[in-house]
This record gives structure tokens, C-alpha cells and sequence, in this order.
């Protein structure tokens, strides 16, 4: 799912993530300042980023699962984060059934990996997507991921210019240029079927 590995695969073809989320039209009436996160907790959260970004007039809601390879120092920084910052909520686990519910209810999707760490260097975060075809605006650190995406993204370090980053999420939009179309697992669908099957591609649906 990283198109960088082509390098070392030469045989191998690249197919994007996607999404199953719909547009959800409420949130362009959401407040800027309410920001989620969706997904695992574990040692890829850059805990500090997060930190640095709950310092400003903001409220950060967490869902998520935390994972048993180190749950206890996963555990240790997501309380401590809490407790030193009373606009940060953890809500536990979710499905993806409740997708639509949980985005609606926000403006700006998170993705607060650790950047240069090994976990990251290669993902594909399908919250991206989930975030993208929603109709949230995105904050992400400058992880591979994110910077391929830059044009849809807010991208902002931890002892970055959070004042400039916060007061982009009012004045631009940059989710309204996103190709949602593109970029759902219909899509993705015909696109294996084109590279497994090219010859069927034409007489095949989703």
C-alpha cells in the first residue's frame, strides 16, 4: 500500500487505500476547534504532538483500542496526557459501523503518528481516508503518508507554528479538492480486478 516500496518489490503493484464513509455534510457547520482521533493506541502515537496541539483552544476526543504490545507505556502517556489536559477525552473502543456517527460529531480528523519511527515510515492509514471522505479537515504530522497527501492536509510538527495551523483549518479548505470518488473501496475494487484480471476489467462490476 506504499508506493515507495516499489523500489524493493519491483514485481509488485500498488493499490491506495480507501474508505466506506460517505460524505457527512454537518460537519462543514462544525466548530474548527473540535478535533478527533480514530484508531489504534499504541507506540506509534506521538503523545507529544498530541500534547503540543491540546495546549491551544481546542477539544481532542480519542476512540480507539489500546494494544497489548506496550499497553502499559501506551497506557502510562495517554492518562498522563489527560490528566494534564482537561480537553482531551478518551472514549475506548469503536466499530466501523459507528464511523459516521463518531466523525459527524467533529471538523478536523488527527493523525498524530511519530515521525522517522519504523511503524510509520511505510503506513497507510486508512483514518485518512475515512477523514478525507467524510469532510473533515486533517492534521497530521509530516510522516510519508501525510506529506504524499500535503495537498489536502494540514501538516504541523510539534514545536511547529500551531497558531498559523489553527488559523488555516478556519480560512481554507483543503478536504473540498479531495476526489472522494477515487478514493472508495468500489474503486479500489475495479482497479484489483484491472490488475489481476485486466482482460475481464471492462465486463466486471464491483
Amino acid at each position: 500500500m506504499d508506493p515507495d516500496l516499489r523500489s524493493r518489490y519491483s514485481t509488485a503493484y500498488h493499490l491506495d487505500n480507501a474508505s466506506h464513509v460517505e460524505p457527512l455534510p454537518s460537519v462543514v457547520m462544525i466548530d474548527a476547534r473540535k478535533m478527533v482521533y480514530i484508531g489504534s493506541i499504541d507506540g506509534r502515537v506521538d503523545f507529544e504532538w498530541l500534547d503540543a496541539l491540546a495546549a491551544n483552544d481546542v477539544t481532542i476526543d480519542i476512540f480507539g483500542s489500546i494494544h497489548a504490545i506496550g499497553a502499559a507505556e501506551t497506557q502510562r502517556q495517554l492518562k498522563a496526557l489527560i490528566e494534564r489536559r482537561d480537553n482531551v477525552s478518551f472514549h475506548g473502543p469503536y466499530i466501523n459501523d459507528d464511523l459516521p456517527a463518531i466523525l459527524g460529531q467533529f471538523r478536523v480528523g488527527l493523525l498524530p503518528y511519530r515521525v522517522g519511527h519504523p511503524m510509520t515510515d511505510h503506513v497507510n492509514p486508512d483514518k485518512l481516508h475515512h477523514y478525507l471522505n467524510a469532510g473533515l479537515e486533517v492534521v497530521a504530522p509530516p510522516i510519508p503518508a501525510a506529506r504524499r497527501l500535503e495537498r489536502y492536509l494540514h501538516l504541523a510538527t510539534t514545536g511547529g507554528d500551531w497558531v498559523t495551523v489553527l488559523s488555516e483549518l478556519t480560512t481554507t479548505r483543503s478536504r473540498e479538492s479531495w476526489p472522494r470518488e477515487s478514493n472508495t473501496w468500489d474503486r479500489r475494487w475495479a482497479e484489483l480486478v484491472n490488475l489481476v484480471l485486466p482482460d475481464q476489467a471492462a465486463t466486471t462490476t464491483p
